[in-house]
């Protein structure tokens, strides 16, 4: 490389404002060029020839305030760097290998020059970007490349004349992002050890409650996918919602707002809100006998990798992995009687605001899934023997008008929720503060509502029908409570 684009390179990092001393700027300059193709000797060359047409106030000067601009390729750019505090390692902490952070072992890089890199590395690629486009403009290249730079031509090293030339600034931007990371985990561990006892007990309570509730709804919700996926026969509509816009689960709760079971309420709500940032994955079961999902990631980043049967992942656009989403909507309406000493000397707020933030959601979920309807070729036969008394916007249309409508233990908000949900193949859980008399009660009257309408059952027998669903219900409870 020429001596004079090596001084050109030198007085735009010397331009960024690196306020390390004149020895280290040297170190530092000789970093940011490493990818640039600028040997030391070349550096060193260009070092000598600048230093020795500046004075000395110059030289001060640079060493003390940082310059407000940078030029690239011509452009002149804001750079506005900053001095940062540093940040060392102590000597005496975290001085065993089984160190928590990775890279512990090493002196932290400072933090402006860190700043330093992300920025130089970013304008970099800018300049780079702005200099290729030009260049593709006058060589008048093929619409197909200008649309996609990156398309694959025949170079060497099988790269496009683009990944070759930004590969170098992409490395650098990410090795800088991989320090930062790792000085902000460190100091994120720092304030938590100067934290207050009290509130640092608070906050890992709160922490290993929020984990608990949140592992019980994970736990539920891929129960039902498993159940969904290898206890029935395929849905081609539940296959065609997955690979679209997600799978709907619908949670409903019969707790009051009052005593232990607000509390339980609110725990609820934040565990099914959890939910949705947890990314599913579809895969190839491996063990067809007794598939397994797995979990990997924590809690910042969640992966659950669900085991598909053969079956399912021909339906699917992609044969290997495939990422879906889940949208959790939560309904509550308190049928004991705690419930009813809520509504006379308590506040009910809570409850109603839950019931109109699920209603909201579903009906988001409802324009999606008319949004994208299935193809008439693949949409399977009704399972519904008997006519559907209303259509499945007009139901959506009646669960926000009672959910509006504030009426004591309206348990119509749980039937039409029911009734939306099965419609759109989503998945459906109901819970109490124990999972015994009032889910068996819900439960069981579900049942009967299916056997109604999905198999043709008289409605005559359908009282019959669920008291003998309750008896075996109850006969089942006592005997796992025996065991």
């Amino acid at each position: 490389m020429e001596n004079l684009k090596v001084k050109e390179l030198i007085e735009i990092c010397e331009e960024l404002g690196i306020t390390l001393g004149r020895a280290k700027r040297k170190q530092a300059i000789l970093e940011i060029m490493k990818d640039e193709g600028v040997s030391a000797e070349e550096v060193d060359e260009a070092w000598v020839d600048i230093k020795a047409r500046r004075s000395p106030s110059d030289e001060s000067s640079c060493d003390e305030a940082p310059i407000d601009s940078l030029s690239i390729n011509g452009n002149v750019c804001s750079a506005q760097v900053r001095p940062m505090p540093q940040l060392h390692k102590s000597d005496s902490m975290y001085s065993t290998e089984e160190s928590r952070f990775s890279g512990l072992s090493e002196e932290f890089e400072p933090l402006d020059l860190t700043h330093l890199n992300i920025r130089a590395s970013i304008m970099c690629m800018v300049g780079r970007v702005q200099h290729l486009a030009h260049e593709d403009d006058d060589q008048h290249v093929d619409e197909s490349e200008l649309l996609d730079p990156l398309t694959p031509v025949s170079t060497p090293g099988d790269m496009s004349p683009w990944q070759a030339e930004l590969a170098p600034s992409v490395r650098k931007l990410r090795q800088s992002m991989a320090c930062l990371q790792k000085v902000a985990r460190f100091t994120y561990a720092l304030l938590s050890l100067k934290e207050p006892p009290p509130s640092a007990s608070l906050s890992y309570s709160v922490r290993q409650r929020r984990d608990i509730c949140f592992s019980q709804a994970l736990t539920s919700l891929v129960a039902g996918l498993m159940s969904k996926l290898w206890c029935q026969q395929t849905d081609p509509l539940f296959v065609h919602c997955l690979t679209t816009f997600g799978v709907l689960a619908q949670f409903t709760g019969l707790l009051s707002c009052h005593g232990d079971e607000l509390a339980m309420l609110e725990d609820m709500v934040v565990a099914i809100d959890d939910l949705r940032r947890v990314a599913f994955w579809l895969e190839p079961a491996t063990n067809v006998c007794s598939p397994k999902p797995r979990v990997e990631g924590s809690r910042v980043f969640l992966s659950v990798l669900i085991p598909t049967p053969e079956t399912v992942m021909t339906k699917v656009p992609h044969r290997g992995r495939f990422q879906f989403s889940v949208v959790p909507v939560f309904f509550n309406v308190g049928i004991n009687e705690q419930a009813t000493l809520a509504e006379k000397v308590g506040d009910q707020s809570f409850q109603e605001r839950i019931n109109l933030d699920g209603a909201a959601s579903l009906k988001e979920y409802y324009k999606q899934f008319q949004k994208f309807p299935m193809p008439k070729h693949d949409a399977p036969r009704a399972r519904s023997i008997q006519p559907r008394e209303l259509p499945l916007m007009d139901v959506i249309e009646q669960l926000q008008t009672h959910v509006r409508g504030r009426k004591s233990k309206d348990v119509e908000i749980l039937h039409l929720a029911m009734e939306a949900c099965r419609r759109m193949r989503g998945l459906r859980f109901t819970s109490c503060k124990s999972a015994k008399d009032r889910t068996g009660m819900c439960v069981t009257l579900e049942q009967g509502q299916i056997l109604l309408q999905d198999f043709g059952l008289d409605s005559k027998e359908v009282p019959r029908a669920v008291a003998l669903h309750a008896k075996d219900f109850s006969t089942s409870l006592v005997c796992s409570v025996v065991e």
